[in-house]
This record gives structure tokens, C-alpha cells and sequence, in this order.
């Protein structure tokens, strides 16, 4: 059943098979709001219903929304043109692999599955909320494979990571040629989440 929404002045369809907006989408809106003035052109991915980008950019940016969940793909679009934005374009597809090189623009937006795998709840949820919540094993692989297969052409992303799976630290090892620093965090009492800038050197 779907139901729209108002959150922050962003009207938006909310279904259960898609990402509902939470202390990490947030956490994104109020500090990217700054970091991204300006910005005409972005990538998202995982986009979910369709929130960040919506409430991050302006009616005359040109988004690219994709999300692994077809359904989050078109109700984001749906979305977009909801809230007047006319330049959207949503795609079903995982993470940058449906996208020729060079073909994303600079910025990227990744709120990412984050959580490290349960293997006495995971077989009973369904694959729609395994893909929101679930970054791998240790909980950061999604986000560790998604940064590792960008090209040249990104020179910056702004991604979630929590102490669920790993820490600012641990996260920047083996990512030389990325200058990483956190914009934000926020500790929600069992886990801690932090909002990461990468940077190409």
C-alpha cells in the first residue's frame, strides 16, 4: 500500500519494498545541502525513494538515480516529477555496472548498505530488505566494491559508513588515491554512523 509523504517539504511515495528515510538519510540531507551547493550535475546511488537527491538539489539538476531495486527506480522517478524536478533519470541497476566509463560525472552520492550479516535473521527477511541493510559479511563490502570500480571521471563521493562494520580509520586503508575525511556522525547508542567525503588526490 502507498502512501505519500511530506518529509521536510519533499512530497514522497513511500512503499514498503523501498528504503523509508531515517537518521542516515538525514544526517546526508542537512550536511549535503552545504557540501553540494550549487551542484547541477550527480549521481546517487542506492537511491531509494528518491529523498537525498530531491531534498540536495534544485529543480533545474540533472540526477541520475539508480538503485538495484526496480521499484525504488520508478517510484524515485515518479518522485522527481512530483517535486518538479524534470532533469531525473532513474535506472534499475547495481551500483555503477549498467553505465559505460566515464559516463557518471564527477559527484556520487552512496548511502549504502552498511550492516554486517546475521545469520539468524537473514534467511527470514525479504531480499528487498537484505539489499537495503546488508553490506556483506563484515558489512562493509558493498561500499568497499561499489568505490573500488569508479573511474576517473568521479573525483568525489559522499558515502555512510557504521561501527557496525568498521571505522574512519579502518575504512581509508587501501584506498590511497582517495583523500577521505568525515563531514559528520551521529551515535544512535548502539552504533555509531559517520558521513565520509572522498576526495580524488
Amino acid at each position: 500500500m502507498k502512501r505519500i509523504l511530506d518529509f521536510r517539504g519533499v512530497k514522497l511515495e513511500i512503499v514498503p519494498e523501498i528504503y523509508m528515510p531515517r537518521e542516515d538519510s538525514f544526517l546526508f540531507i542537512d550536511n549535503l545541502k552545504y557540501e553540494m551547493v550549487g551542484e547541477n550535475v550527480f549521481t546517487e546511488i542506492g537511491v531509494g525513494s528518491g529523498i537525498i537527491s530531491l531534498s540536495i538539489g534544485n529543480k533545474k539538476s540533472s540526477i541520475i538515480g539508480v538503485d538495484i531495486n526496480m521499484i525504488a527506480a520508478l517510484v524515485s522517478k515518479k518522485n522527481a516529477y512530483r517535486n518538479n524536478y524534470d532533469n531525473y533519470l532513474g535506472v534499475c541497476g547495481d551500483g555503477v555496472k549498467s553505465f559505460r566509463k566515464k559516463s557518471l560525472g564527477g559527484k556520487i552520492i552512496f548511502n549504502p548498505p552498511y550492516l554486517p550479516e546475521d545469520r539468524e535473521i537473514d534467511p527470514y527477511s525479504p531480499k528487498h530488505e537484505l539489499q537495503q541493510l546488508v553490506g556483506g559479511k563484515k558489512g562493509d563490502e558493498v561500499i568497499n566494491s561499489i568505490i573500488n570500480s569508479l573511474d576517473d571521471s568521479v573525483n568525489m563521493v559522499f558515502t555512510m559508513i557504521s561501527s557496525l562494520a568498521t571505522n574512519p580509520i579502518e575504512f581509508s586503508i587501501n584506498k590511497k588515491e582517495w583523500n577521505i575525511s568525515v563531514v559528520s556522525s551521529e551515535n544512535l547508542g548502539f552504533e555509531t554512523i559517520w558521513l565520509l567525503k572522498l576526495e580524488k588526490i
